[in-house]
């Protein structure tokens, strides 16, 4: 009679329990999901970011060999 009581006991609180716990598992698999379209955008950002780099230095590169260039004209 005390192992069932026991068991129903255990039963009672981990009802409880769960009703704390699954919320909280529901919360943090919605914010999983935000969180992997959030590091989807900002991958992408940073690889315009790493383009836009690029290109200023490419830009870079040309404005100083054309100061060279002017520079040996003069």
């Amino acid at each position: 009679m005390v192992a069932i009581h026991k068991w129903v006991s255990a039963m009672m609180q981990y009802h409880e329990l769960l009703k704390i716990v699954n919320p909280k598992r529901l919360k943090v698999a919605e914010m999983n999901e935000k969180l992997s379209i959030v590091r989807a955008k900002l991958a992408e950002k940073r690889k315009k970011l790493r383009e836009v780099e690029e290109k200023i230095e490419s830009l870079e590169r040309m404005y100083r060999e054309k100061l060279e260039l002017e520079a040996s004209l003069q």
